[in-house]
């Protein structure tokens, strides 16, 4: 690779992804939107060039790596990384370099090259919502813990302690609270033990290094039984002992660090919220009582620099205040789901200003208890529009094309009903054409709440994967493909949004079989295939068309999407949704929907400044 076209690629995609995140974030909106397409998408191009001229040809194998290319390659990776804030701008090309190195040190015998990656690709795998992965590639690192002494480099050693720590992390955000106390219980006797060497204990790592590491390690094994009680599980006596010791301990560290490291408010952002979460496990706060503790510590926490335990007080604040009201108050639903919605936009709002890894996934996760509280007092369709108007607040460019495939699929549902009825016996007790005939006012109306519902999932996904200056990876797409299982989760969490549950499960299904996925749906979704179908087409259309929100695949004419229909029909297709597009009509009405109606919803939301961010 030729060092200058790597530096020009480096700033390329940093310029890219300040006006992705302009585009995609609350408040940065979409005024001057033909100035600014014009110029994502020149600066797009250009890096899709440099891109496969320079480093596809590495990433497949087209060029062998060597200790100097593979220093080259981290540099891009880390190029995309905002060190400030922790968050990649393009987690994608960041985990696919990544992998390409970690078999590079694997194969040269690299443990401490290999650790640095099962590091950042656990990092990465975040992103994606892929818990699996995230967890599989700390464990991998953390396994080396025995060479650690071998490790010639500080920062070699660093990564392997935040594979180490991460794992933790990780395996409480996974609530497996028990496997998290087996760990930390096997992990510090070799810790202490290491450290303790006749070499002394701060050979390796310095105290605060030590000290950090300990944090880590306690704090997850608090949390992890203070989780456990709240789930009504018992905790043996020596555990529960142990955490108390461990909430002295913690404090203990964090005045050291507060003080020699000058990080003033650490204490409290990393001892006293812990302790409050043990005192929630133990029964001795309520979940509303524990929301108003956090809230205190949040306004004492003052201007620390602890950026993300700040951003978790407030955060979680709104969390606990959302599970009190979901399953502990006394209000009625309709009460309790009206302060939940209220809780959620706050939240909503709160997570759209910041740029931090996770947040749009913890954000949505909460409103799975909207859906539970307000199944009951509110219909399917109402249920899609209040989730749906949420999800805007986080990711305006999903909404927008959310808002696009129900147009879209109002029209073709319409004519369906007419010209082939049949494809929606099966749904509520149809047994006929003719009952669809006589329902179809009724059917139209809940493929338009399905279709609005379909890609709530995205949402949860980093903004990368709907803004990105390249064609998706195929790591990339098969990360983006748990979208259909966080849309899923948020609206079974009612009987009343089953059918939404399931078009957001199954919209990715082809129409012959084993094509598309997931390859194994629920019984009852079969009956809605024909639904299914419809806002398959639909989906197609606005994504393949929209080149306002979406830069990942070049832009096609409805024209083109249409005889792509055409040729996978009966494959991907329902042969007999596609011939429906047979209609001049419906073709000139949809190119009004992927145009004037598309456009008008991204200027509804141009509030503010042109400028990248």
């Amino acid at each position: 690779m030729q060092k200058e076209r790597i530096e020009r690629l480096k700033a390329l995609t940093a310029t890219f992804y300040r006006y992705a995140r302009g585009l995609g974030s609350q408040g940065g909106g979409v005024r001057g939107i033909a100035e600014r397409t014009e110029q994502r998408t020149r600066v797009a191009l250009e890096i899709s060039e440099l891109f496969e001229s320079e480093l596809a040809p590495v990433l497949r194998g087209e060029i062998p790596l060597d200790s100097t290319l593979a220093l080259e390659l981290e540099d891009v990776a880390l190029s995309v990384f905002n060190h400030r804030r922790g968050i990649f701008y393009d987690a994608g090309l960041a985990l696919e370099i990544f992998s390409t190195l970690y078999m590079h040190y694997v194969q040269a015998g690299d443990t401490s090259g290999s650790v640095k990656c099962e590091y950042w690709m656990g990092r990465l795998y975040r992103y994606f919502c892929d818990k699996d992965n995230e967890l599989q590639h700390y464990k991998n690192g953390a396994a080396q813990f025995g060479l650690l002494a071998e490790f010639e480099t500080e920062e070699a050693r660093d990564f392997l302690l935040c594979c180490v720590c991460n794992l933790s992390a990780a395996l409480v955000e996974g609530s497996e609270y028990e496997e998290t106390l087996a760990y930390v219980d096997d992990i510090l006797p070799e810790l202490v033990a290491l450290f303790q060497r006749d070499e002394g204990v701060w050979a390796f790592v310095n105290q605060s290094e030590w000290y950090l590491t300990l944090t880590v390690l306690y704090t997850n094994y608090i949390v992890s039984c203070a989780d456990l009680l709240v789930s009504g599980r018992a905790v043996p006596k020596v555990k529960l002992d142990a955490a108390e010791e461990m909430i002295e301990k913690v404090r203990e560290y964090n005045a050291w660090l507060s003080k020699e490291l000058g990080l003033e408010g650490v204490g409290i952002a990393l001892s006293d919220i812990y302790e409050v979460r043990f005192l929630l496990g133990t029964g001795a706060l309520s979940y509303a009582e524990y929301a108003e503790c956090l809230l205190r510590l949040y306004d004492e926490s003052g201007s620390s620099p602890m950026l993300e335990s700040r951003t978790y007080f407030r955060e979680a604040v709104y969390e606990y205040r959302i599970r009190d009201l979901a399953e502990i108050s006394s209000a009625s639903a309709a009460e309790r789901s009206e302060q939940i919605k209220e809780q959620l936009t706050e939240l909503f709002d709160l997570c759209a200003g910041e740029e931090m890894c996770g947040e749009e996934t913890m954000a949505l996760a909460n409103a799975e208890y909207y859906v539970r509280v307000a199944g009951g007092v509110k219909s399917a369709g109402e249920l899609a529009e209040d989730v749906m108007a949420l999800a805007r607040r986080l990711n305006p460019v999903t909404a927008v094309h959310c808002r696009v495939v129900q147009r879209i699929a109002e029209r073709i549902a319409r004519r369906a009903v007419t010209a082939c009825p049949d494809r929606f016996i099966g749904y509520r007790g149809v047994s006929s054409v003719e009952d669809v005939s006589a329902r179809a006012d009724e059917v139209v109306a809940a493929c338009s709440a399905m279709a609005l519902a379909h890609d709530v999932g995205k949402v949860g996904s980093t903004v990368v994967l709907q803004q990105n200056s390249r064609q998706l990876t195929d790591l990339e797409c098969m990360c983006a493909r748990e979208h259909i299982n966080v849309g899923f989760r948020i609206f079974n969490a009612s009987p009343e949004t089953r059918e939404l549950a399931l078009a957001a499960l199954c919209h990715h299904r082809g129409y012959a079989p084993d094509v598309g996925y997931p390859v194994d749906i629920p019984p009852d979704a079969r009956l809605l295939e024909g639904f299914f179908s419809v806002i398959a087409l639909a989906d197609a259309i606005d994504a393949g068309t929209d080149h306002i929100g979406r830069s990942s695949t070049r832009r096609k004419s409805l024209n083109d999407i249409l005889g792509e229909m055409r040729r996978l029909s009966g494959v991907l297709y329902d042969p007999a949704m596609v011939d429906l597009f047979d209609d001049a009509a419906l073709v000139s009405e949809v190119q009004g929907d992927i145009t004037d109606f598309r456009v008008s919803l991204y200027v509804a939301d141009a509030s503010g400044p042109a400028e990248p961010i």
